[in-house]
């Protein structure tokens, strides 16, 4: 066997894997997902774990059992608590990074010059990965990345396709001009109608352009033998991701909307099990945000859930829509930099964070709530000690890491979200 392949240039090259990229992975994902700073109190822990699924009961805002009474008088009669128990699957999120054994052999001896070769590699895949994570994080768990948008056209080489409706959501402002914009070139992607891969299988992206605000759509090309049968309406998907994708905040914090059965729990069993979503006066129809319909929302959740707003977390375009819409009301908008190094603007003392992969929704969180429950931490998977494995018989050594885990509410009724929201700046 090549001397690539020895022992003891594995253990060198697994070393820096290990010391430098690992916690280095951790630490720049951590700080560019802007969502992980709702789940920050609750990282790094291990909740009940069976299986391959977390359990635990359901929480609620309950006044019985509890009276004033005289010295004389009866004691309370105890009136149960709803005991449903919560089963919440856990999902893999991973990447890989492939070497060759004559990399090996050139770079083994000289750690330096390893980490060198290896470091465009490593940051690229850590970049695809969080922002898949931040991407999920927003999401509703179905996996969507958009929705293609009439019917394609086949050219001598490549197939035209294109797209709208990113998370496969419409009727917001940009929804016909932001189909691609969770796609980049040399993508494996799935287009399916249902549950129905399409019959040709994965897609690879070859270009992308993105959509331009208000009406010219986004579109992408594939080559002929890969598009023949994509259809329009069909849905896109990452490769091999449908039903493998977590929850995200816009199924944590729902009222029965998005699913009416979540983690094992029906909305229609459990009243409680519903977020306080604020909708416009016709739901479905956008109209201005005020102070007024901000105030009501978190108003609901403190007054009648009895939670505590922490946070306000929405899209770009809605952030700036508040921070003018504030400012017409007369009320002093400051922009402040966290410790974490996130901007934000406050209402009410409670910060809004602007999310760049947020629906254009405002959600309100209290950290109590909501959870990050992980089988273990991220990081490299382990072969025997070792992060590097041999592809088959091939020269080729390859390291993956991956994080099993998932978010999970436990208390519905201390969140809220506030639907149909009028856009009127930054529209793209």
């Amino acid at each position: 066997m090549a001397q690539s392949n020895t022992a003891t240039t594995r253990t060198t090259i697994d070393n820096i894997l290990k010391e430098d990229y690992g916690p280095a992975i951790w630490d720049w994902t951590k700080a560019q997902v802007v969502a992980l700073e709702l789940f920050e109190t609750t990282l790094g822990n291990t909740g009940p774990w069976g299986g391959q699924a977390f359990q635990f009961p359901l929480e609620q805002n309950y006044l019985g059992s509890t009276v004033a009474m005289a010295e004389t008088d009866d004691l309370p009669d105890s009136t149960p608590l709803v005991y449903a128990q919560s089963i919440v699957p856990i999902y893999v999120n991973a990447f890989s990074i492939s070497v060759t054994g004559l990399a090996m052999a050139t770079t083994g001896q000289d750690s330096y010059s390893y980490a060198r070769v290896y470091q465009r590699e490593v940051v690229g895949k850590t970049r695809s990965f969080r922002q898949n994570l931040n991407r999920q994080l927003n999401g509703d768990g179905n996996a969507i990345l958009c929705q293609v948008d009439g019917t394609p056209s086949i050219g001598a080489t490549y197939t035209t396709v294109t797209l709208d409706n990113a998370f496969g959501q419409s009727g917001f402002n940009n929804s016909a001009v932001n189909g691609a914009r969770f796609i980049t070139p040399n993508m494996l992607l799935d287009f399916q109608s249902g549950a129905t891969v399409r019959s040709t299988g994965s897609a690879k992206v070859y270009t992308v352009t993105k959509g331009v605000f208000p009406s010219t759509s986004a579109y992408i090309t594939v080559i002929n033998a890969d598009g023949d049968d994509i259809a329009d309406g069909d849905y896109v998907y990452v490769a091999n991701s449908y039903g493998n994708e977590f929850p995200g905040l816009d199924a944590l914090i729902d009222d029965g909307s998005v699913n009416t059965t979540f983690q094992s729990l029906s909305t229609a069993t459990y009243p409680d099990w519903k977020a306080h979503v604020h909708y416009g006066t016709t739901a479905g129809t956008a109209e201005a945000w005020t102070t007024g319909r901000m105030i009501n929302l978190k108003d609901d959740i403190e007054s009648y859930g009895g939670g505590m707003v922490d946070a306000f977390v929405t899209s770009n375009d809605v952030f700036f829509t508040i921070g003018e819409a504030m400012r017409q009301e007369g009320v002093i908008v400051n922009q402040e930099v966290l410790d974490t190094g996130w901007s934000v603007i406050k209402f009410d003392g409670t910060p809004i964070y602007k999310d760049p992969f947020s629906l254009p929704l405002i959600y309100a969180v209290d950290k109590r709530a909501i959870k990050l429950l992980q089988a273990q931490p991220a990081g490299w998977v382990d072969y025997d000690g070792l992060t590097l494995r041999q592809d088959g018989t091939k020269n080729q050594w390859t390291a993956s890491y991956w994080w099993p885990m998932t978010p999970a509410i436990t208390n519905r009724q201390w969140v809220g979200k506030m639907e149909d929201i009028t856009v009127t700046v930054n529209k793209k």
